[in-house]
């Protein structure tokens, strides 16, 4: 009934309207005949002006005229003559701000225009045609003024003046005024001033003139400053350093009537005594600016134009991580001079002070700063009296490394937004994996302060967990708080995994509750969950309307119970922007689970909806298994390689860039005595509620004997900071005994051992132990830093484990087991370790070693020295007589020594070639061993293929060093005796169908390359294979053979991509494991921590990446840097002749700004793109456009 009622009354509504507007149709002209009109039509005529608003500036003019009905005499009147005024020809007069209606009257009628009349501020420019006059008696100099208003010229209708300057003299010279400007003639000598001056547009304008009538019989030759058109100019700086000066002393030969006149007396004046100052004849910098110093001698004088500028540095902050919540003094490469006048980042004065040239920072003026003004690569610009500093810094509000900085996240986040208190910020990043096994810091509380959850309130700061995980995060508190409990839509959680996390409450959320902002790259791996909301109020993500992107949740081993079966694993709003979120379970639940209620994964589960049924398939995966045949699991090869690991041998998903460790825990219990106890005081509401927020002091520190600490529980109440609070203590009166339950640091120190450790530990009382790295004296020669972390790891890692195998004279091949001096560790880091240090001494000590172990029956190299012991193999061992002085020759070119071994590697090359089978090298001293290649858990490339191809290439090398030193019967013998090998090794090993050496396995088209056997398909399937394996499957030798024909056959980007791969069997790799040297196998942990050898590929870092070259003993430096793709920057430097050349690049689009340092006394040119560019002394800046090809 009622739908028929609706539809009754729209029909009758309708009809209503439509008899409405025949009724108003009507009405208009009733009774009237369309056919016939009784009365003819009168057309009206409208005036109408050409504009009907006008903006103008004061002092502008504009014509009005009528567009239309403009007939007889126009008669032009304005409201307000004091804003606008018109004449008889409609021009419009701007004369002051405000608004005015301009109105024309013709025959036809009336119209008008509203004139609003603006203040731009803009002023006239008075300009004369010198402000140096310089006449001899007699002469005169016509001085041209010149007006320009809002870009017009105004000269000619503009009233100039000149009079001379007050205190000045007016006989000097006469001043008569012509058509043109004004007629300067000389009559007398000396100097005066005259003011041109002009009122225009109600503003005065003044231009001071100097005037000066010399004697033309005196010249003045300033020597030591450049002259210019209008005298001389002397460049000062307000500091002194480097080529900067602070001061300058003319030195004037003054010549009268042809002759010099000697010890003439010179008086200065400066125009401008804030600028630069004269003392003793001595022009002296006081402030940036320009000045006019004058020199007067006699009835003459000249000019000496005086710039005082502020030296600019571009500086290193030696401590480049700056932390609000640990703010401490920047300090610098240099020290910092003056007292400060600004220090910027962006807009924002963050400075406070210069402290003992340091630059201390104001805390208050960071936390006000936006979050984008936060992260790496901050641009900080510091001003003193004296100097410019520019510098980048890494700017966080608190890098977070142990549980004590999680829990003090809160306070730091509401200091950013200390203004508002709906607001938290700040920018936290993560240092390390940390260990919690408590409560979570809800540090936006709910129950405290009412938040919204629309975006506009929250957290608006960034937490970027860069890959680090958070161990036993939990949610005990029965709130509706979270880790993050409101969110803005600024904010950011990012690349953070939470592991053994528990949910152990009925309310609230374990990530996010409510809100706005953006998740991507999240990890949150459960243990137990057995709590939750009844009402499905809770969830890992409960209803925030989140931008999410790549997010796991992992209960393969979780325990769901009791009322854990209503918590969301997913998240109750799933209507919000989730791209590549997942659920992952194990063998501990099934869908079934999932209907039947037993489990939640999301809002409104509805299996009897195919469509549904088909979504959830889709992101929630019972079993690896599962996961692994999903379409999903194919778009994760897709995701960070350095954040998430797929473990398919496994049947798992990890999370970060280092593997979490969990801490060993040793309890104590503390008992206070009981004239120690603490009188708590605890507040009852009138409404007979506890206080709950009051803090309760104890002094902690003092019981435990450590500030350093966190509170976990208070008689089992979980703490959600160091405060103890009175709802931790509950309703207790009376003496009571309390429970206080804190994590500290159980540090202690081991018995000195004269072997190497990583760390050491000391049991009961001790005294202070001093700890030194100990190894041989080597300076180093080389820096070096780049935009990729690994790249940075595997430098550092590698100078630090080739530098604590460096004792006694030769290199270990580690500190702590065997320590000896491998010949084929040694021959593989020999130029690493020449490149990165000073170590010509060193070098020059252990290659004569090697030639005293010789065999002197056979000449047999052994596989270590000094001493005897160790196994190896024939060239990748022996061939250490070969390679080390080769590579010595590179970088000292050393002559000497190669004539000195070059006897001991003609006996070695005889002794090869006695162990060799049809044409390959295959084996060594009877019964001894005879490895290819090493340090691989697999070794599957021939043995024979390895030594014959390395033997190939050592005899290339002696032929060189033969050549150097003019032995030319030796270069002939080894070129021929190379060229037979080549045969040989082809012939066994090559396959003409592929193109490969050995089947390609293990870098064996890179052994290939390096003995020039290959064609173009070798390096084909070479560059292929390693595109596609992402890893090292090379040992030792075969990593860097590889990585030297990627680099010498120009594929930068895949020699790159190897170095900085973070997968098992990397060095990014190590460094997610927390290592800080390279291991002796890239692919197992059960070995030593501290060989050098993989790392010795670090060398091409500096070689490659800066053009750094070889050799260090020229003053002739030729740099040839390559510019992998994924690189945005890279710097560093290296002694040639023992003086520095630095590099620094960046790289923005496909342009890099290339900046270059050169020391004096060194000659040092840029090849790049076929070009050639010679540089000079001190800095150098070039531009180079890459091209599309240039890595590969």
């Amino acid at each position: 009934m009622k739908n028929n009622l609706r539809k009754y009354a729209l029909a009758a509504l309708f009809v209503c309207l439509i008899c409405s507007f025949a009724f108003v149709a009507c009405k208009k002209n009733p009774g009237a005949s369309t056919d016939n009109p009784s009365n003819p039509s009168i057309e009206e005529v409208k005036v109408e002006l050409s504009d009907s608003v006008l903006t103008m500036d004061i002092n502008d003019t504009a014509t009005l005229t009528v567009r239309e009905g403009g007939s007889g005499n126009l008669k032009w009147k304005s409201s307000n003559t004091a804003v606008a005024t018109v004449d008889d020809n409609g021009t419009v007069a701007a004369i002051a701000e405000g608004t005015a209606e301009i109105e024309v009257t013709t025959a036809n009628g009336k119209a008008t225009c509203t004139v609003l009349v603006v203040n731009s501020y803009v002023a006239p420019v008075l300009t004369v045609s010198t402000d140096e006059i310089t006449l001899t008696i007699g002469d005169d100099y016509l001085l041209l003024p010149k007006l320009i208003y809002k870009g017009h010229d105004c000269t000619a209708e503009a009233q100039f003046g000149c009079t001379v300057a007050d205190g000045e003299k007016d006989s000097i010279v006469t001043v008569v005024k012509n058509a043109d400007g004004f007629l300067f003639t000389a009559q007398t000598y000396g100097a005066t001033k005259y003011v041109v001056h002009v009122e225009y547009a109600g503003v005065a304008l003044s231009a001071v003139v100097n005037v000066s009538v010399i004697d033309a019989g005196i010249v003045f030759d300033v020597v030591n400053i450049a002259p210019t058109t209008d005298g001389y100019c002397a460049q000062l700086s307000t500091y002194a350093i480097g080529d900067y000066v602070t001061a300058i002393t003319p030195v004037v030969n003054v010549i009268e009537k042809g002759q010099t006149t000697n010890n003439a007396e010179i008086s200065y004046t400066t125009d401008n005594e804030r600028v630069a100052t004269v003392v003793d004849g001595k022009i002296v910098a006081v402030d940036a600016g320009t000045t006019k110093v004058r020199g007067t001698y006699k009835e003459s004088g000249f000019i000496i134009n005086v710039t005082v500028d502020k030296p600019v540095f571009e500086v290193v902050a030696t401590n480049g991580v700056v932390e609000v919540g640990r703010l401490a003094d920047v300090a610098f490469d240099i020290r910092l001079e003056g007292s400060l006048v600004s220090a910027t980042i962006g807009n924002a004065q963050v400075g406070k002070s210069i402290t003992d040239g340091m630059l201390t920072l104001d805390r208050e003026k960071l936390e006000a700063m936006p979050v984008a003004n936060y992260g790496e690569h901050v641009a900080l610009f510091i001003e003193t009296n004296l100097v410019k500093y520019s510098t980048e810094i890494e700017l966080y509000t608190l890098v977070v490394k142990n549980k004590q900085d999680y829990m003090s996240i809160g306070s730091l986040s509401k200091a950013a937004c200390k203004n508002n208190d709906k607001l938290f910020g700040g920018y936290f990043v993560f240092a390390d994996n940390i260990t919690v096994n408590g409560g979570m810091s809800e540090f936006i509380d709910r129950t405290k302060t009412d938040f919204n959850g629309n975006g506009s309130q929250g957290f608006c700061g960034i937490i970027d967990g860069r890959g680090y995980v958070i161990s036993g995060l939990t949610k005990t508190t029965d709130n509706g708080n979270a880790f993050i409990s409101v969110m803005h839509t600024d904010g950011v959680l990012k690349n953070l995994g939470f592991i053994h996390a528990k949910f152990e409450t009925d309310s609230g959320s374990f990530l996010v509750h409510t809100g706005a902002g953006t998740v991507e790259n999240v990890y949150v791996q459960y243990d137990k969950i057995s709590g939750g909301s009844s009402e499905g109020y809770s969830g890992t993500i409960y209803n925030a309307n989140l931008s999410l992107n790549k997010m796991v949740v992992d209960v393969t081993n979780a325990q769901i119970s009791g009322n854990g079966s209503n918590f969301a694993l997913m998240t109750v709003n799933r209507h919000a922007n989730l791209k590549n979120f997942i659920c992952l379970f194990g063998n501990n639940y099934t869908l079934k689970d999932v209907i039947d209620g037993n489990v939640t994964v999301e809002n409104d589960q509805d299996f009897t909806n195919d469509d549904y049924k088909r979504a959830f398939d889709k992101k929630v995966f019972f079993g690896f298994a599962a996961l692994q045949q999903s379409e999903f699991f194919t778009s994760m090869s897709e995701w960070n390689g350095n954040l998430w690991h797929i473990d398919v041998d496994e049947g798992k998903i990890d999370f970060g860039v280092k593997e979490y460790v969990e801490p060993e825990f040793r309890y104590e219990t503390i008992n206070v005595q009981e004239s120690d106890r603490v009188r708590a005081e605890l507040d009852i509401n009138n409404n007979g509620t506890l206080n709950n927020g009051k803090i309760i002091y104890i002094d902690i520190a003092n019981i435990i004997d450590t500030s350093d600490y966190t509170l976990v529980s208070v008689n089992g109440n979980g703490a959600a900071s160091n405060n103890v609070t009175a709802d931790l203590f509950g309703y207790l009166y009376g003496n009571q005994t309390v429970q206080l339950v804190v994590d500290a640091e159980d540090t202690r120190y081991p018995k000195f051992c004269k072997q190497a450790f990583r760390y050491f530990e000391v049991e009961g009382a001790a005294e202070v132990v001093c700890v030194e790295v100990i190894h041989a004296c080597l300076s180093e020669r080389t820096t070096f830093a780049c935009s990729n972390s690994v790249l940075n790891w595997l430098y550092t890692a590698y100078k630090r484990t080739q530098l604590i195998n460096m004792h006694d004279g030769f290199p270990s091949d580690c500190p702590h087991r065997e320590r000896l001096g491998y010949t084929g560790d040694g021959q593989i880091t020999a130029s690493a370790a020449m490149t990165m240090f000073d170590c010509e001494s060193f070098y020059r000590k252990w290659i004569r070693d090697i030639c005293d172990c010789q065999n002197i029956d056979n000449g047999h190299i052994q596989h270590t020295a000094p001493f005897y012991g160790g196994g190896g193999g024939p060239v990748g061992w022996g061939g250490a007589v070969v390679q080390v002085p080769y590579v010595f020759y590179m970088h000292y070119g050393d002559k000497s020594l190669v004539q000195e071994v070059l006897p001991h590697i003609a006996e070695w090359v005889d002794y090869i070639v006695s162990r060799t089978d049809n044409g390959l090298v295959c084996r060594e001293e009877n019964g001894g061993w005879c490895l290819g290649d090493w340090a691989t858990s697999a070794v599957v490339i021939p043995q024979e293929f390895v030594n014959t191809t390395l033997f190939v290439c050592m005899l290339e090398k002696a032929a060189f060093l033969a050549e150097q030193v003019e032995k030319y019967d030796l270069v002939n013998r080894f070129t021929e005796l190379s060229k037979q090998y080549r045969k040989s090794v082809t012939k066994e090993f090559f396959d003409d169908e592929t193109g490969s050496f050995a089947g390609g396995v293990q870098g064996a088209d890179a052994f290939a390359l390096a003995a020039g056997l290959c064609d173009r398909r070798t390096l084909d399937n070479l560059v292929a294979k390693y595109t596609v394996n992402r890893r090292f499957d090379t040992g030792f030798i075969g990593t860097y053979v590889l990585v030297e024909q990627l680099l010498a056959h120009d594929k930068v980007d895949v020699a790159f991509y190897l170095l900085s791969a973070t997968a098992k069997g990397s060095f990014g790799y190590l460094k997610r494991l927390g290592e800080t040297t390279i291991w002796e196998y890239l692919d197992t942990k059960w070995c030593s921590h501290a060989h050098p050898m993989f790392g010795a590929v670090a060398e091409f870092l500096p070689k490659v990446l800066l053009g750094l070259p070889d050799k260090e003993r020229t003053n002739e430096v030729v740099l040839r840097p390559r510019f992998p793709r994924k690189l945005s920057y890279a710097e560093g430097s290296a002694l040639y002749d023992g003086k520095p050349v630095e590099v620094r690049w960046r790289k923005k689009n496909n342009t890099i700004r290339y900046r270059v340092f050169v020391a004096n006394g060194l000659k040092v040119s840029v090849v790049c793109n076929g070009k050639t560019t010679v540089l000079s002394e001190g800095k150098n800046e070039l531009t180079i456009q890459l091209l599309d090809d240039e890595n590969e």
